[in-house]
């Protein structure tokens, strides 16, 4: 059962609105559609409760990371141990350029793929048994390093359809956590843009 959503990204202003923070984009929008608001916790993270979100009554728990992108590991690990939660019950939600922008990718398990914060994740906690919900943001372009590419803000064409790339997102985030393996099932497909 998910109990805690992780959107990955870099703090501060700088990094506000590039494609390295889709996963933080798309975990404060459930939150705002909820009128969650997000208050600092354990380390520094900024955590919101989404109290009742279960039929048993349990919460849903949302957070943001105070670290820098190859450090994620570290503050993930502090907050999964603060709430007493395994890393199978906490679903990570990042950008992912080895997909085309637009797609939505669910997962169990698997290994970093070139992502620093997820593999700051892995290494961290020590296995890469934890679900993901994966937001394409490629393909880079030849022949730019995927690192400048991850931290440019998104082009016009893609800002015309972000809005719907971030609501889809939001949605596939509570598919997952009402129900994973239904998620995975029904939503690992492409969407045209």
């Amino acid at each position: 059962m998910i109990r805690l959503v992780v959107g990955l990204g870099n703090p501060g202003l700088k990094y506000e609105g590039t494609r390295h923070n889709l996963g933080r984009l798309i975990v404060e929008k459930f939150a705002g559609q909820r009128e969650e608001k997000f208050k600092k916790e354990t380390d520094g993270a900024q955590t919101a409760t989404i109290r009742s979100f279960f039929p048993d009554g349990s919460a849903l728990r949302l957070a943001i990371l105070p670290t820098y992108m190859n450090e994620s590991g570290v503050a993930l690990a502090a907050l999964l141990r603060f709430h007493k939660i395994p890393p199978a019950d906490c679903l990570v939600v990042f950008d992912d350029f080895s997909i085309p922008f637009g797609t939505l990718r669910i997962r169990r398990a698997g290994s970093a793929g070139g992502h620093n914060g997820m593999k700051s994740i892995i290494e961290t906690l020590g296995t890469e048994d934890f679900p993901r919900l994966r937001l394409g943001i490629g393909p880079v372009p030849e022949p730019m390093d995927p690192a400048d590419f991850v931290l440019q803000k998104f082009t016009r064409e893609e800002k015309s359809h972000l809005e719907d790339f971030v609501e889809r997102g939001a949605q596939a985030l509570e598919a997952c956590a009402r129900d994973f393996e239904r998620a995975m099932n029904e939503r690992n497909r492409s969407v045209g843009t």
